[in-house]
């Protein structure tokens, strides 16, 4: 009898007991609000930086109705990389599976053809204490394949580099160009100087910018969809010093213009994590 008491007990006591453990949405992980670089640059000063995933990853993920399924497995790669003494080449291509991409495979031919030789031709050549730096940026987007990538020689005097882009538009399949861009854009060589020449702030009293030349672009989130970023090569001269050529940005959308740092165009943590890791991932962190 004592028994049968306890037993009824111990179940009633369990009953009562508030159900901690079940959670509300039973069990299905919370979604997260998204936010553009833009937008979340204006809410916090310091973001906290995001590992992007690998491109191939990034691809696979896409929902099938964002991107079609033949361009779904496509990824940036890379006919080059190395890191002998003090070079640098990280020369890029597309990678894609499937049938032939005429489109692609021109874009390919053109890295290859430019990049690669020029780097194949500096090793050949070089003398001592002279060495090359080809750097990439890749992005990798459900809407576009882009890479950025600066090509320079050392020892140099007051030159940042060569500076190019290629763009690939997933879903059109097409290949984006410059003209396409400044077309969109409703710029020629004339209005992009004005423009840009209202926003220059010189950073010796006297400089003026002598030629500014679009040698690229990126098609990235803005704060309402997507803004161009023209990447430019810019000639800044003054009467009492020689010409630099610096890398500067220019966005038309947000009337911004500022000068990029040559040695890492970008945030990192803004760009594709790459394995093997390119320079811009080997860039130690600040204390």
């Amino acid at each position: 009898m004592k028994k049968q008491l306890y037993c009824l007990a111990l179940a009633a006591l369990m009953l009562a007991m508030p159900v901690a453990c079940t959670p509300k949405n039973g069990g299905e992980p919370a979604s997260a609000p998204q936010s553009t670089p833009a937008a979340a640059a204006k809410k916090s000063p310091t973001p906290v930086p995001k590992e992007a995933a690998p491109p191939e990853k990034k691809a696979a993920e896409q929902p099938e109705s964002q991107v079609p399924s033949d361009q779904a497995n496509m990824r940036i790669r890379f006919i080059t990389q190395e890191y002998k003494d003090d070079n640098i080449a990280e020369i890029p291509y597309i990678e894609y599976d499937g049938e032939t991409n005429p489109e692609i495979d021109s874009i390919n031919r053109s890295m290859n053809q430019g990049l690669q030789q020029r780097y194949d031709d500096f090793m050949e050549s070089r003398e001592d204490n002279e060495w090359i730096e080809i750097r990439s940026y890749p992005f990798t987007s459900p809407d576009y394949l882009q890479v950025v990538t600066t090509s320079c020689m050392f020892p140099n005097y007051r030159i940042d580099g060569n500076m190019s882009s290629v763009n690939y538009d997933r879903k059109a399949d097409k290949w984006i160009s410059i003209r396409d861009i400044m077309g969109g854009l409703g710029l020629d060589e004339d209005t992009l100087l004005h423009k840009i020449g209202k926003l220059f702030e010189p950073e010796i009293p006297g400089q003026m910018i002598e030629v500014a030349v679009v040698k690229g672009f990126l098609i990235r989130e803005g704060p309402e969809g997507f803004v161009t970023e023209l990447l430019l090569e810019m000639t800044v001269d003054s009467d009492d010093s020689d010409p630099w050529r610096f890398f500067y940005s220019y966005t038309p959308e947000m009337n911004q213009l500022f000068r990029m740092n040559n040695m890492c165009l970008f945030d990192p943590a803004e760009l594709d994590q790459m394995d093997p890791p390119l320079s811009y991932q080997m860039i130690p962190e600040r204390p």
